[in-house]
C-alpha cells in the first residue's frame, strides 16, 4: 500500500490564525486549518516547515520584502513557538520554509532508513497558499486557504455554514507551466517581495515576450538580452543574476550548495493518526 507525505509550508497558517483575541483561540483555529489539510490530502505522514529570521536573500538585497510594513498578527510568535514544540516543525535557518518545501517536493530519492514504515513507494503532496511555490514546483499541490463557494457569495455572513465554503482546492503544476511562471517572474519581478524586474513589463507584455519560446534555456536567453537592453551589459547581467537568486526557490542540491553551502537536514516527519474526522470551521473567524 502506497504512503503519502504532505509537505506543508506552515508559515501562512500562523498568519491566518494568529490575530484572534486570545492565544487559545489562535491555537484552536491553527489546529482546525492543519487538521483540514491532513484530512483533505488523505496523507499517512506529514512534515511542517516554518521560517526563522533573515535569509540569504536579505544578504543579496537589503530591501528584500522591505515593503511589508503591516503589523504582524498579535500572537504570531507565541503561536509559532507553541506549534514548533507541539509538532516538531522543521525550522529553516538562513533560507525560507518555501525553499525547504520546494527541495523535498522536488527531490526524487529520499534516504528514509530511519523511517522503515515508509520504505517502498510513497507519494508527495505540497500544501501551501503562496503562488510562487504552487506555480513554480511541478507536482500535485493543495492550496489550504478557505474560500466561499461561488453560489454562496451573495448570502449574508450570519447565514453562512460549513457547506458554503471550499476548505482548500487542488492544483496540478507541470514542468512547462513551472518554467513559464518562473520566466515571467524574472521579467516582471515580484512587488510583494520588493523585487524589481524590468520596469514597464507587466503580465501581458511578459507573455508576448515569451510566446515564441518553449523551454527555460530559451527563456533565460531572451530575458537576459532584455535585461542587458534595459540596464546595459554589466548592470544587466548583475540584475539578472541577482533577481534569479531572489526569485528562484532552492529546489535542488546545487541551489542549496550555491546559497547556503550545505544541504537542508532531513525533515522531521509526523504520522497521521486520525484522517477521517469531519472538520468544522469557525465561521466568524474563517478568513
Amino acid at each position: 500500500m502506497n504512503k503519502t507525505i504532505s509537505l506543508i509550508d506552515i508559515d501562512s497558517m500562523f498568519y491566518q490564525a494568529g490575530n484572534l483575541p486570545s492565544l487559545e483561540e489562535c491555537i484552536v483555529k491553527f489546529k482546525e486549518k492543519l487538521n483540514n489539510c491532513l484530512v483533505e490530502t488523505k496523507c499517512s505522514h506529514w512534515a511542517g516547515f516554518t521560517s526563522n529570521g533573515k535569509t540569504f536573500r536579505h544578504h543579496i538585497f537589503e530591501g528584500y520584502k522591505a515593503n511589508r510594513t503591516q503589523e504582524p498578527p498579535k500572537y504570531l510568535q507565541a503561536l509559532k513557538a507553541w506549534a514548533i514544540a507541539e509538532y516538531s516543525l522543521n525550522v529553516s535557518i538562513g533560507y525560507e520554509a518555501d525553499d525547504a518545501v520546494a527541495y523535498w517536493m522536488n527531490k526524487k530519492e529520499w534516504d528514509i532508513s530511519e523511517l522503515p514504515e515508509l520504505c517502498g513507494i510513497f507519494d508527495k503532496i505540497m500544501c501551501a497558499i503562496d503562488k510562487d511555490l504552487l506555480q513554480s514546483i511541478p507536482g500535485t499541490h493543495f492550496n489550504y486557504s478557505y474560500r466561499i463557494k461561488e453560489e454562496s457569495k451573495s448570502k449574508p455572513k450570519e447565514l453562512l455554514t460549513d457547506n458554503d465554503f471550499n476548505k482548500g482546492w487542488w492544483i496540478e503544476t507541470i514542468q512547462e507551466e513551472s518554467d513559464y511562471f518562473k520566466a515571467k517572474q524574472l521579467l516582471m519581478g515580484d512587488s510583494s517581495d520588493s523585487v524589481v524586474g524590468i520596469p514597464k513589463i507587466g503580465e501581458s507584455k511578459a507573455g508576448n515576450i515569451l510566446k515564441d519560446f518553449s523551454n527555460k534555456d530559451e527563456y533565460h536567453m531572451v530575458i537576459l538580452n532584455r535585461y542587458i537592453s534595459h540596464y546595459g551589459l554589466s548592470q544587466g547581467i548583475f540584475e539578472f543574476q541577482k533577481n534569479y537568486r531572489l526569485l528562484h526557490m532552492l529546489d535542488c542540491d546545487e541551489d542549496f550548495f550555491r546559497e547556503c553551502k550545505q544541504l537542508p537536514p532531513f525533515p522531521h516527519i509526523n504520522t497521521v493518526e486520525q484522517k477521517n474526522e469531519e472538520i468544522k470551521i469557525d465561521i466568524e473567524n474563517v478568513f
